[in-house]
This record gives structure tokens, sequence and C-alpha cells, in this order.
């Protein structure tokens, strides 16, 4: 039977004495323990956010990319269907459109079958089952329930581009009833884009088609832009160092970079509308209204 004396206690070990009278040291001392912890403290300063860009970098380059191949399902779609564009109204439809879902309900913004069902997305067919690709994986958005779980989509389509959906004629182009008050496809103000060989002015590499929209703003699968007069209807997102990714007529993608972002973001954060000179007669308005439609003055599209 052991007794505690049997437990012997460690006990520091006396520096040795060399042959020279010096003292061998296996250990640091406290001031070199201290230069150490500094010099690995300064590196995670420095090194962290390289990290933390090269992570955004990532996220954004993987956004672009998934925009890229909603952008192709477009292209695809309307290489079927004669060069018709798929249908997108400005409303939630209870017919087929380009995309279904409210993200501003919880139950739209978690139902992935939205987005991958032919019988509710008329792009499901060409990007398959693959509901990543409407979601930025910067969107920090969730349902308002608990568990809080991630919305199912971030981007939209430019309400001047796709067609009408039934029981309405899906071989005309929609209104775009939020670009002027009283649009209409036939006689404008506004041009609306029905098919890619439509896409004459603006240009298809300066008409934008697919955006991020702010979360605050998802109510439905098109981008609500207002050409007439300097005002925010639907806000894009600022998920990417306060830029977004677009995709244009032309297939290509990029991140856009907006300037004035602190003169409206206020307004995008509680959802609301704002009116000519309240933050949205900037140049971001301007960028984006300009790469939305353009005056019909030569006739129909």
């Amino acid at each position: 039977m052991k007794t505690l004396a049997s437990h012997r206690i460690p006990t520091l070990t006396p520096a040795r004495s060399n042959a020279d009278g010096t003292q061998d040291r296996s250990g640091f001392t406290l001031t070199e323990l201290l230069v150490i912890i500094t010099v690995v403290a300064l590196m995670a300063v420095m090194i962290l956010p390289a990290m933390a860009r090269t992570d955004a970098k990532s996220h954004g380059a993987t956004c672009l990319n998934n925009l890229k191949q909603v952008m192709s399902a477009v292209h695809l779609y309307a290489a079927d269907n004669g060069e018709w564009l798929p249908p997108n109204p400005d409303y939630q439809s209870e017919y087929p459109a380009w995309i279904k879902g409210d993200m501003k309900s919880d139950q739209d913004a978690t139902n992935i079958v939205y987005l991958i069902d032919p019988r509710c997305s008329r792009l499901a067919a060409y990007t398959g089952k693959n509901p990543h690709l409407y979601r930025c994986p910067q969107d920090p958005s969730t349902t308002r329930s608990d568990p809080k779980i991630p919305r199912v989509r971030s981007i939209s389509m430019n309400l001047a581009v796709g067609t009408k959906p039934e029981p309405y004629n899906t071989k005309s182009a929609v209104d775009g009833s939020w670009l002027a008050p009283g649009n209409v496809a036939s006689s404008g103000p506004y041009r609306t884009y029905a098919k890619l060989s439509s896409m004459t002015l603006p240009s298809p590499a300066n008409l934008f088609i697919l955006i991020e929209e702010h979360p605050r703003s998802i109510n439905d699968g098109c981008f609500n832009v207002r050409c007439s007069v300097a005002q925010w209807i639907d806000y894009p997102a600022t998920f990417h160092n306060r830029a977004c990714a677009v995709a244009f007529g032309d297939g290509h993608v990029e991140m856009h970079k907006w300037l004035d972002q602190p003169a409206w973001i206020k307004y995008a954060d509680t959802g609301l509308y704002t009116a000519a000179g309240r933050a949205a007669d900037g140049p971001d308005w301007a960028w984006l209204s300009h790469r939305t439609s353009a005056l019909l003055k030569d006739g129909p599209q």
C-alpha cells in the first residue's frame, strides 16, 4: 500500500554549472518569453487582416461564379424559346416565373423548391439541383424565426427585362410599371426587353439583368428601379465591402462598388422608398438607372 510519502513532489532543477563556470540554461527567461509573445502577437496583427481580405475575395469570386451560372441559364432558356426571356412579373405570380418567393416571408425564404422545381422556376431546368447559385455566401440575412436559418436567395432580375407570365401572353414584354408612372411595353416612355435581340439601347454589355438585392428589399423576383426621377424603389446589396455582384445582357458579371452608399443605406435598412432629393440623386442611382433601361424613341422593341 502506497503512503503519502511515496508520492514525490517535483521540484525545480537548479541550473547546472559548466566546466568553465557558466550556467547551462535549458529554458527561456521571462524576458525572452515576453519577446516571443510580442513577436507572435505582431505577426497575428499583420496576418489576420490579410487572411480576412483573402476570405472576402474568395467569397466574392464564388458569388460572381454563381451569378455567371444563373446568367448562363437565362441565355440557355432564351436559346430554347426563340430568344424569348423568362417571365419576370413585378409581383408574386401564381404562375411560373424566372423565380418565385418573397424573402420577407420565412416560409418562402427557406423554400429551395422555389429555386429547383420547374413548376416554380423557369430556370430550374438549367440550374439543376443547385440552390446555392441563388444565394451570396456573404449574405447575412436569416429568417426571423428561431432557430434563424439563412435565406435561400440574394438575387433579383431587372424589372425591364423578361416576359409576362401566364395567363398573359408569355410572348410579350413586361411593362416595367415602376420605370415611370404608367409605363407600358408598347409605348414607354421607357423600353422593356422581351428578347436578347431587343437589347439595343443600352447595349447588352450595359444593360443589367441580375443583381444582388438588399435583404430588406426582396419581396418578389423583380428588382425595381425608377428611371423617370431620382428615387430608390428597391435597393442593391452591399455584401462585398460596399459592393455587389451584377450580371449583364452579354453574359459578363462584375462587382460594382457603390460610391454614396452611406447616403441611402439607412433607408435600405428600413426598407423604405426614398423620393428625389432624399439620398437618391447621387452617382449610385444614376449608374443603376442608366443600366436599367432607356427612353423609347424609336418605337416598341
